[in-house]
């Protein structure tokens, strides 16, 4: 007990003197990031509803009806409705709805109870201003197991939108009064489905217990083979256990019964992203968020469509929306926010969004502040930063690369050899991931014909070539490609063919490596050449013409960052 007493005080030590350090090396201008947001007076959060039947296994029960009920509300376009995972921790709440408010970040909370007797079962409901902890009002369901259940829980989600004053259009409307079937049991197996179905993770036999949702999916079938919520969980289940040949099947089937089923649009977009078909990828997500603007995955999925697209302007809202809906995804959502303007030379908004996830977890995320350095020639602050923090955080697979990258772009080769060899046996004496990834190479290359080990240098460059080439034959559209073979033939003083590739670079994507392509080694023998500098300059201009679309996006009022 002592022993795990001294190794967290020592562990909050080592957090605080992290903290610290990078409120020291960061923007004081950025140091209430999220506390100034508005909270908007259209905003809620459904609590895990509690359970009190004297059965423990009704908690099936219970999520059911919680799902329902925040499925509802996000198909509401003018409602902020936070996600499930956002309230999850708050399950064994011993917080008051105040805390919770200012937590989550909304004006109302949604909590709620499921009691059961024999087949009776008495639903309460209640909702509550988070500011005051009033309750607005409160009201409970009678009944056995029937189809009035839906018109219930319709009802209930329609109550809650206009205490809310929130604009519920026609469409809204009817797709929030759809009943998912005629059978109130299929929709109970469903439920029970769900259930066991994400405890086969936990399960010391996954496979059996995986195999009892199949079955309790496909017995809703039976009942009702016309249900689409039925054929969309089987395909949802097939998803997650990646069979995509499977869950297409079923997938298509629930749309082809429901056109509006969010999930199974959702489910496809995701499956299609995985097969590379950007395309088909975008166009399910975009209907699943026009159904569910505050659908979580669907938002989560189209901001990382967009980011690996480098089209910032169509992923920021997604970005911004989730971060809304979803406050578990801060820690994500503003990496990537801040990677987003790091890409694009917005170096003051990008410093602004690294500093909140640096400070919030500073464990291992010191690498996308140490590029930001990095990509405007401080390559004296970025030394400082690490020198200051890898000592205090076990972060070698981090910590080490990003060294490497500082050090090589000083041209300080011997340290840089060194650390290679250091960075190549660390990480696997500590049971961490190989960390030689292809560009590590490449660089490496770069710094043994610096070291005058032409033979050992050249042998690593031709094979980098033949890979790259091979890859690029298959996507030749990647902006990363074309800049590794840039880089492959800038090492071989092939200046023309090292041009085409850089410019095509700038063509394809808003990498954010082009803005550190003035500064890196790699290319010093193009620094002084016309082509070059005019290369860099069309790159420089393309990312500046995104920054202005940003601001003005945001002078629109369309994102607000």
């Amino acid at each position: 007990m002592r022993k795990n007493y001294v190794y967290f005080i020592t562990a909050a030590g080592v957090f605080l003197i992290v903290a610290v350090l990078l409120w020291k090396f960061l923007p004081v201008s950025e140091k209430n990031l999220s506390s100034s947001e508005a909270i908007t007076d259209k905003s809620i959060a459904v609590l895990p509803f509690i359970n009190d039947s004297p059965d423990p296994n009704n908690e099936y029960f219970c999520n059911g009806m919680m799902d329902v009920i925040i499925t509802h509300l996000q198909k509401v376009g003018d409602l902020l409705v936070k996600s499930r995972t956002s309230v999850e921790q708050y399950r064994d709440r011993t917080k008051d709805v105040e805390t919770i408010g200012k937590e989550l970040k909304v004006a109302y909370v949604l909590e709620g109870s499921v009691g059961k007797i024999g087949d009776n079962y008495r639903i309460n409901a209640q909702l509550i201003d988070t500011k005051t902890g009033n309750h607005l009002w409160a009201e409970y369901y009678d009944d056995k197991l029937t189809e009035n259940i839906f018109e219930y829980q319709s009802n209930l989600a329609k109550k809650v939108a206009a205490s809310l004053h929130a604009v519920l259009t026609p469409d809204e409307r009817k797709r929030i009064e759809k009943r998912p079937t005629e059978n109130a049991e299929a929709w109970d197996l469903i439920q029970k489905g769900f259930e066991m179905f994400w405890k086969q993770w936990g399960s010391d036999d996954p496979a059996r217990v995986r195999q009892r949702a199949f079955n309790l999916f496909r017995k809703a079938l039976e009942i009702d083979p016309d249900y689409s919520e039925a054929y969309g969980a089987i395909g949802y289940a097939y998803y997650m256990i990646d069979q995509p040949d499977s869950a297409l099947i079923y997938l298509d089937k629930a749309l082809l019964l429901d056109p509006e089923n969010v999930a199974a649009y959702m489910a496809k977009g995701d499956l299609y992203r995985r097969k590379g078909n950007t395309d088909l990828a975008i166009d399910y997500l975009l209907k699943a968020v026009e159904l569910a603007p505050n659908d979580v995955w669907s938002n989560l999925l189209l901001s990382d469509i967009y980011t690996g697209l480098n089209d910032l302007k169509k992923g920021l809202p997604y970005i911004v929306k989730l971060i809304k809906i979803d406050p578990k995804e801060d820690r994500n959502a503003y990496a990537r926010i801040g990677m987003y303007f790091l890409n694009i030379g917005y170096f003051e908004k990008a410093e602004k969004y690294l500093w909140w996830t640096l400070t919030r977890f500073p464990g291992c995320l010191v690498q996308e502040y140490s590029w930001l350095k990095a990509a405007q020639g401080k390559f004296d602050e970025a030394q400082h930063f690490l020198d200051s923090i890898c000592p205090l955080v076990d972060c070698d697979f981090e910590c080490i690369p990003i060294q490497f990258y500082v050090y090589y772009s000083q041209e300080k080769y011997n340290e840089v050899e060194q650390f290679f060899i250091h960075w190549a046996e660390s990480p696997l004496k500590r049971g961490h991931r190989g960390p030689l990834l292809f560009s590590d190479s490449l660089y490496f290359a770069n710094v043994l014909l610096q070291l005058g080990k032409k033979q050992e240098a050249y042998f690593i460059i031709n094979k980098c070539k033949a890979l790259s080439e091979k890859h690029i034959s298959e996507e030749p559209n990647r902006s990363d490609l074309n800049l590794d073979l840039a880089t492959i033939h800038a090492f071989r003083d092939e200046k023309e063919e090292s041009l085409i590739y850089l410019s095509k670079a700038v063509d394809l994507g808003l990498d954010w490596r082009l803005y550190y392509t003035p500064f890196d080694p790699s290319f010093k023998n193009l620094w002084n050449d016309p082509e070059f500098k005019a290369i860099i300059k069309r790159d420089q201009d393309k990312k500046a013409a995104v920054r202005a679309e940003i601001k003005k996006m945001e002078e629109r009022g369309e994102i607000n960052l």
